[in-house]
């Protein structure tokens, strides 16, 4: 680390005298295209700085080599400079309050922004998606599904119950439509006592007809295994 600090020291040291105005008008005729402008010298700021630049390597001797001025002594009789100095005139403070901070609030500010508004309007438009998709569902399946196979039940369950009377008797055919027409018959020329008791005319007609169906069934069952043994016979 020393022959670095020594190197900067040195250029520190002699590079300010490459641009004094007896040379030649010094780097500047390396940085420039034919003649450029040179403002007069000013005597006065040269020799101020140069005044404090050997003040200050003078000082430095004293106190760090010769020992005959104490800096902890110094540091305390200057005590607000020697803290402006310590903290580097507070470069790193001044940075983070009018850059670094503000430039972390407008991130944060920009991540909530995408985080809560737009990722936000994304998301919801997906989850009303996938409401509005169970929504369907649950109407296809309760309500148009629900219907068609609803209907499906009523249909079975009648043509269960209405089965016993195809039995493929034709007589029972022929008996049921006569039935039926001298039904119809009364019920047109309204008799007064069919016309009083329908209610239980009509549970007679439906036992009768189950019972006709029974026996007409049964019948033809006999006759068709009649029919059966006289073929094998």
């Amino acid at each position: 680390m020393t022959w670095p600090l020594a190197f900067l020291g040195f250029l520190a040291v002699t590079a300010g005298w490459v641009g004094i105005p007896w040379l030649s008008h010094g780097f500047a005729s390396f940085a420039y295209h034919g003649e450029p402008y040179h403002p007069h010298a000013s005597w006065l700021l040269m020799g101020i700085s140069t005044v404090v630049a050997v003040g200050g390597i003078y000082l430095a001797y004293l106190m760090y080599y010769k020992k005959s001025i104490s800096a902890d002594k110094l540091a305390e009789k200057f005590k607000p400079l020697y803290n402006l100095s310590l903290n580097k005139w507070y470069f790193d403070e001044i940075y983070h309050v009018i850059i670094l901070n503000p430039i972390l609030k407008f991130g944060s500010l920009i991540w909530k922004f995408d985080a809560n508004i737009i990722d936000g309007t994304v998301n919801g438009i997906a989850w009303l998606t996938m409401l509005w998709s169970d929504i369907k569902m649950w109407i296809d399946k309760w309500i148009v599904d629900g219907a068609v196979n609803g209907s499906g039940w009523i249909v079975r369950k009648i043509g269960n119950g209405l089965r016993f009377i195809q039995n493929g008797s034709v007589q029972f055919y022929v008996l049921f439509t006569i039935t039926t027409v001298v039904l119809f018959g009364l019920w047109k020329f309204e008799f007064t006592f069919i016309s009083d008791n329908w209610p239980t005319m009509t549970i007679i007609f439906i036992i009768g007809v189950t019972v006709l169906a029974i026996l007409t069934k049964m019948i033809t069952n006999k006759e068709n295994g009649d029919q059966e043994s006289k073929q094998e016979n």
